[in-house]
């Protein structure tokens, strides 16, 4: 074959394949309505907390009556209750700079039928660590039956941490902590 046929014949097959693919291309063309493709609408609705905050008890009159003088009466102010204790906001582990790292840390105790019976776990324990890096709160996120959670709540309750710490100051976090248990040392 000639090298001006071989070209020739290139040529034809390529306006051709070219020919079917646009031929295609506007016939299985996809139409999406208008209606269908409009912008993502949010609406952020502002919440007023103020009034689910109740006003501060009023300080109570004491009258009290001496006996020496009948006419006269003595009002005592009573101090004013000390404010509550604000409920302390752990903070999700994601928002903080430097997660809590342990200062000490205690190895659960293998619970003695699971060593027995060869039984092996995994626990899931979320924990709340204020911040002095003290563990406040432990709450069982996956359950490894009820010995292996008792042992591992009791360690990490021991436990202690260097505190979460977030721009420079430190902050209370909770965090997930996982215990497997295997008898393989």
């Amino acid at each position: 074959m000639t090298r001006w046929n071989y070209e020739n014949k290139l040529r034809i097959t390529l306006v051709v394949s070219a020919a079917i693919h646009l031929s295609l291309l506007f016939a299985f063309k996809m139409h999406v309505p208008g209606n269908r493709l409009r912008p993502l609408q949010t609406t952020i609705e502002l919440m007023d907390f103020s009034e689910d905050i109740p006003a501060p008890p009023k300080p109570r009159e004491i009258v009290k009556k001496t006996d020496d003088a009948p006419a006269e009466e003595i009002v005592e102010q009573k101090a004013s209750l000390p404010p509550a204790p604000k409920k302390q906001i752990f903070l999700p582990f994601y928002k903080v700079e430097l997660l809590p790292v342990f200062k000490t840390r205690v190895i659960p105790v293998y619970p003695e039928k699971a060593r027995k019976s060869g039984r092996t776990s995994r626990v899931i324990l979320e924990a709340y660590i204020d911040a002095q890096g003290l563990v406040r709160q432990v709450r069982v996120l996956k359950s490894g039956g009820k010995h292996f959670d008792q042992a591992a709540m009791a360690a990490l309750k021991k436990s202690s941490f260097k505190p979460a710490r977030i721009m420079d100051q430190n902050a209370p976090v909770k965090i997930r902590i996982p215990y497997v248990f295997s008898l393989e040392n």
